[in-house]
């Protein structure tokens, strides 16, 4: 969201979803910490001035490519027109041996472990349960020290919630083979690698309904989706699960293959000829009109 937002991820002073730039004043509210916008007119001032040349210098561009169409909506309700949406390709995860059923269904968190994710979210549906027979396995690193350590004190000593560390790329099959269902609780997003990795890997996951989730799986299909911020309907939505195992099941059967990032190249391979067949034919044109 950097076009549009200083902070870059369109999340307020407060911790809420912002809606967009509607005006500088409102900008320069967030960035400043809800100061009164009128003793700082030259940030203002900053803010009107940045959003203009973001959206003329948006003019200048032949081709504007977006993964997400909720994305390039966000972007047209700001001025900024035109964009194509073009779901991004994505390394198929090697060597994920299948989870077999246990005594207990394991649920995966992986990402980072910042306010924006929403592993609260997830944390405060879980710790609200009574229900057995279920852990939960975080994977993530520590990049928002203070939201880190709200997290590490909420699971201290809780019998089935277990933070397991940093993590790298090369250890994502691994991982994935030990988890029944991924889950996704982010408070905002765009177009989520988390979930392509989990598809990838052929996981199902549990996802918010956040930017482009509702475009990149099926509800009901590859996996469930709840509203955002909604701890009761995610606690319902595990509870379920933990009742019905062989509906994870389904959703694994269910997974269909993602995009490979072989066929984005291709994709972008034809979008460049096109665009440079298109430049030649009319800068030909306009030579011969001269």
């Amino acid at each position: 969201y950097w076009l549009m937002c200083v902070m870059g991820h369109m999340i307020d002073t407060d911790g809420k979803e912002c809606s967009g730039p509607e005006s500088p004043e409102k900008c320069t509210a967030c960035l400043t910490g809800k100061q009164d916008t009128a003793a700082r007119p030259d940030i203002v001032d900053f803010m009107k001035r940045r959003l203009m040349s973001n959206q003329s210098v948006f003019t200048l561009f032949d081709q504007v490519l977006t993964p997400s169409a909720f994305l390039g909506r966000m972007h047209e309700n700001y001025g900024f027109h035109g964009a194509e949406t073009s779901p991004l390709g994505w390394l198929q995860l090697r060597g994920v041996a299948q989870k077999q059923p246990g005594d207990r269904i394991i649920f995966g968190y992986c990402g980072q472990i910042i306010f924006r994710k929403g592993l609260d979210v997830l944390i405060n549906a879980l710790l609200g349960m009574n229900e057995k027979g279920w852990e939960l396995h975080i994977y993530g690193k520590n990049q928002q020290s203070d939201y880190f350590d709200q997290i590490m004190k909420a699971i201290q000593g809780h019998p089935q919630i277990h933070y397991m560390g940093e993590y790298t790329p090369d250890d994502l099959p691994r991982i994935y083979s030990t988890i029944d269902i991924a889950v996704m609780p982010s408070r905002r997003e765009n177009y989520p690698l988390t979930l392509i990795e989990a598809l990838s890997a052929g996981v199902p996951i549990i996802a918010s309904d956040v930017g482009g989730v509702t475009e990149m799986m099926v509800d009901g299909r590859e996996g469930l989706i709840f509203p955002n911020e909604d701890v009761l309907r995610l606690r319902q939505i595990i509870s379920y699960l933990i009742a019905a195992p062989e509906q994870i099941a389904f959703f694994r059967n269910a997974i269909k293959p993602i995009k490979t990032i072989r066929s984005d190249a291709e994709e972008m391979i034809e979008k460049y000829e096109r665009l440079i067949e298109n430049n030649y034919s009319r800068h030909s044109s306009l030579l011969t009109m001269t």
